[in-house]
Parts: C-alpha cells; structure tokens; sequence
C-alpha cells in the first residue's frame, strides 16, 4: 500500500471511530433496539508532487587499476570496452544474430572474431533464465558449431578479473 493509501485510510478510521465515540456517549439519549447508522464519505486526495521521482545514479566503474574492482548486478555496460581492452587480438562484434551458427531464438550478446571465424559468443543472462528454450537452443547450436559459449549473470557482480579469467578458459 502506498502512503497516501495509509493516510486515506487512516483518516476514514478516525472519523468513524469520532463518529461511533459521538454516539455510544450519548448512549442515555438512545434506545435499546435503536441501530446506530454511520455515513462515510470518500474523498479524492490528490498527489502532493505528481512529478516522477528522481534517483541519484552513481558513476559506474569501468576500469580497474588492480583488477579487483566490484562492479554492481545488472550492470553490464563494461563488457564492451572491458573485451575491446582485454581481448584485442579478437574482432568484437555486439548483438549478433543467431542465424550466423543455426540459433534462431536469440542473438547473442558479444562475438569474438578471428582470423575471419566466430571463436566465442557471449550471453548476458537473467536469473533463472537458462533453462528456457531460447537460452538451451542458442548454446546447442554454439556447441555444434564448435563455437565457445560463455555465460554470465546479469544480476551477479561480474569482476573484472573474474569475467577475463572465464572468457580466456573457454578460448583455450
């Protein structure tokens, strides 16, 4: 519930609460079988601030002298330049279609070239997203061309380190 839903209600429940307190302390003035009615009348509150809330965004880290850096989930915004710095002996292509080894579910994320052949492909995957039929059929079709498939997920840090240790494990 959103608070301007808590403060609705809660103003309603004062009123009635007000309202029955009024009535049960003039109880000498009723009878006994009389009933007590109440009415409650609902209002339109309008937003205080109808504009959209801003967030601050921290910078994003892209480079990292050590190595070691952190890098927070759903951030994927330094595979590019982290595989055009780290892998410069590969042409690096983005969104490849799958169609180039037989994938016609998904593209892929990131292509590592050379020497005029597909080497790798890169995946950026959500939780709980491999076992669909898209994920499974795009990393069929890698694995019967003989083409490294290399996942990662989105809602994992994803170190600097830890992306080029993997990448360079399956190139080998």
């Amino acid at each position: 519930m959103g608070i301007l839903d808590r403060i609705v209600n809660r103003k309603i429940g004062e009123a009635v609460k007000n309202e029955l307190e009024k009535h049960l302390n003039n109880d000498d003035n009723h009878k006994e079988n009389e009933t007590i009615t109440t009415e409650t009348t609902v209002c339109e509150i309008e937003p205080v601030n109808p504009q959209p809330t801003v967030c601050e965004i921290e910078p994003i880290k892209t480079s990292c002298e050590s190595g070691s850096c952190s890098l927070k989930p759903n951030n994927t915004s330094h595979f590019p330049r982290l595989l055009k710095e780290e892998f410069s002996e590969y042409q690096i292509k983005e969104n490849i279609s799958g169609s180039e080894i037989g994938n016609t579910e998904r593209p892929y994320e990131f292509g590592l070239y050379k020497g005029g052949g597909l080497k790798a492909v890169i995946v950026l995957s959500e939780k709980n997203k491999t076992n669909n039929r898209a994920y499974r059929t795009a990393k069929e079709a890698a694995e019967k061309a003989n083409v490294a498939f290399v996942n990662f997920f989105t809602h994992m840090p994803n170190e600097r380190s830890y992306v080029i240790e993997r990448i360079k494990k399956f190139l080998k």
